[in-house]
């Protein structure tokens, strides 16, 4: 599995890599499984919550969903090339780190070579 990240509307397209996933990862318009609540999403923005507490929180949802929709990240674990992105900022805490280094176990778990190939840009 070769990972990358991206911004939501900073790039027009992907170009370089053939056949990539774009995964729209936010909670606003993206696959809800792979993104935070919008209750968990505010706290932080508001800054109600650390980045230790959103990534504590973040991945305690993430593991319920791994177990509920286990078939749907195992099936994303064995795409050869994926981009997760959300309407984040390149370079801020964002959750889509965070799901690198989940997929990043992911594949650990069931001899997937990973790599993670960095932030996309325009």
């Amino acid at each position: 599995m070769q990972c990358y990240t991206y911004q939501i509307g900073k790039i027009e397209s992907i170009e370089g890599v053939e056949d990539i996933t774009i995964i729209n990862a936010s909670v606003k318009s993206g696959h809800r499984w792979l993104a935070p609540t919008w209750g968990l999403l505010m706290a932080y923005k508001r800054k109600e919550i650390t980045e230790e507490e959103y990534t504590q929180k973040f991945q305690e949802l993430m593991r319920y969903r791994y177990r509920r929709y286990r078939n749907l990240f195992e099936a994303m674990a064995k795409r050869e090339h994926v981009a997760f992105g959300c309407y984040c900022k390149a370079g801020e805490f964002c959750h889509r780190h965070l799901l690198i280094g989940m997929f990043e176990r992911i594949c650990n778990n069931y001899d997937i070579p990973f790599h993670y190939n960095g932030e996309l840009d325009e």
